[in-house]
């Protein structure tokens, strides 16, 4: 939601969570709220919003929709760091034939913590007497803590949500920079401009424009534009003219 109150003269943004629409009945808005305090006629301020299946007067953000997706991302790094951070060592049980006492298995355990932390080496050699044997709990290994896959498709769709093409995500070398940008700007820029561009054009009832000559991403390759009025000219669209 974007809310721009203009007084004659300038424009001034209004930030959208201290905006109170009031509506109206017959004429859809009799006005707005600002601050709780402020009031300005329904002609005094012009808004545009995002889409929402709730309400026609206010917009929806986008991230709602992907919550429980940056959700799992918050904790799949979580628990990364605290994995780490704590030298967890993955499935592994020690069993033995013999009863240990309490205070066997309390020393057991920290000579295990001391001699086989992952964070002071984890590789050192340990002898196992007792009759301990060590045995496997789990088949994961410290390459399934990346997420890799799990974290990439969460990813995608928070993109998605908000509008970014997740293609985006692979555009990492030289051949394919350029067309990502132009896509970016497409998709997710050039949308949110043309809302504030007919937000304009109803409040003042003027044909506006953006000008997107000055943005490097959206113009053509130089080669491309060669091409196309050497075609031109070969096929007598355009025609030379000799200067003198």
């Amino acid at each position: 939601n974007a809310f721009v109150h203009f007084d004659g003269a300038f424009m001034y943004h209004l930030p959208a969570n201290n905006v109170e629409i009031i509506t109206d009945p017959k004429t859809y808005i009799r006005g707005f709220r600002y601050n709780g305090k402020v009031d300005f006629g329904d002609s005094e301020v012009f808004y545009f919003k995002d889409l929402n299946g709730d309400s026609i007067y206010r917009g929806a953000s986008r991230l709602e929709a992907c919550l429980e997706n940056i959700s799992i991302l918050y904790s799949m790094q979580e628990f990364q760091q605290k994995f780490f951070d704590n030298g967890t060592i993955f499935g592994l049980v020690l069993t033995t034939d013999n009863t240990l006492s309490q205070v066997a298995k309390e020393k057991t355990i920290q000579y295990w913590q001391q001699r086989y932390n992952a964070k002071s080496g984890g590789r050192r050699p340990i002898i196992l007497d007792s009759g301990l044997k060590p045995q496997k709990l789990s088949e994961q290994n410290f390459s399934d803590l990346d997420f890799d896959v799990a974290m990439r498709t969460h990813s995608e769709r928070i993109m998605t949500a908000v509008g970014v093409p997740p293609i985006l995500l692979n555009g990492g070398n030289n051949a394919n920079i350029s067309p990502n940008l132009r896509l970016f700007y497409l998709e997710t820029v050039l949308p949110l401009v043309r809302l504030y561009n007919s937000a304009l054009e109803r409040y003042f009832g003027y044909d506006i424009a953006p000008v997107t000559s000055n943005v490097s991403a959206l113009q053509p390759e130089l080669k491309d534009v060669a091409s196309y009025h050497q075609t031109l000219v070969n096929g007598g669209i355009i025609t030379r003219i000799k200067v003198s």
